[in-house]
């Protein structure tokens, strides 16, 4: 695997939904020391195609969480291997992983990290800095376009820490799209949403992936917006059922 920067070329809309864009086969993770020791995933395999929503769901400590994190590239498998856009990335350096993390990949959390001290707009504006492709007169005209998608243009200025627990989840959701990447992941999104600002967060997330060639894979808790989604999976003991 080299330095140099993923390129890729995206596919029409007709053919989006054809395209591999992830790929895991054997993916194995184990957690804790000693008696703790906790085997997460025992072999997972999951493949996800461009253009397409997913939700994977199941009980508390089955996997979900962790296999996400792994397919990130926050953490790495004992064993298996991991490729997205044909690309093995399972045994890249942390440099490497950085970068691609970076280019090709967007996060969702559950608790949305966004730093208070800064505005709506310069949390959106964040991961375009550290990629550094574009001028700042462009990350502000992308980063404004964003916040417009989300229906916060009129609060770009404003702390996050002055924005309500919906509207911050919002701006999560445009940070992630920011650097246009071809995988959206998010990690119980809508867990401290009511119904009116889960639904939104999840149009949102919906509309990342329709026409666009981009995939959303969800892990949640809630069945309304697992059937949403174009396929659930299911996990039960570090494996899908």
């Amino acid at each position: 695997m080299t330095d140099e920067p993923f390129t890729e070329t995206k596919p029409t809309q007709s053919t989006a939904a054809e395209v591999e864009l992830l790929k895991a086969q054997g993916v194995r993770r184990t957690l804790g020391k000693d008696e703790a020791r906790t085997q997460a995933l025992r072999g997972v395999d999951l493949l996800l195609k461009r253009g397409k929503s997913y939700a994977i769901t199941g009980p508390s400590g089955c996997g979900k969480s962790t296999l996400l994190y792994l397919l990130g590239l926050l953490d790495r498998p004992d064993s298996g291997s991991i490729s997205i856009m044909g690309r093995p990335i399972s045994d890249a350096s942390d440099t490497e992983r950085t970068q691609f993390r970076n280019q090709m990949l967007g996060f969702v959390f559950q608790f949305h990290f966004l730093l208070p001290e800064f505005s709506a707009q310069e949390n959106v504006m964040l991961p375009m800095r550290r990629l550094g492709r574009l001028s700042r007169k462009e990350m502000l005209a992308r980063s404004a376009m964003l916040m417009e998608q989300v229906g916060l243009a009129d609060k770009m200025t404003r702390s996050t820490g002055h924005l309500s627990g919906g509207e911050q989840q919002r701006v999560a959701v445009a940070r992630a799209l920011a650097n246009e990447p071809a995988l959206v992941l998010a990690d119980e999104p809508t867990g401290n949403l009511d119904e009116r600002n889960s639904r939104m967060v999840f149009e949102l997330l919906g509309s990342a992936a329709r026409g666009t060639g981009r995939s959303v894979l969800i892990v949640t808790h809630n069945p309304e917006l697992a059937t949403r989604c174009d396929e659930t999976l299911r996990m039960r003991d570090g494996l899908f059922v």
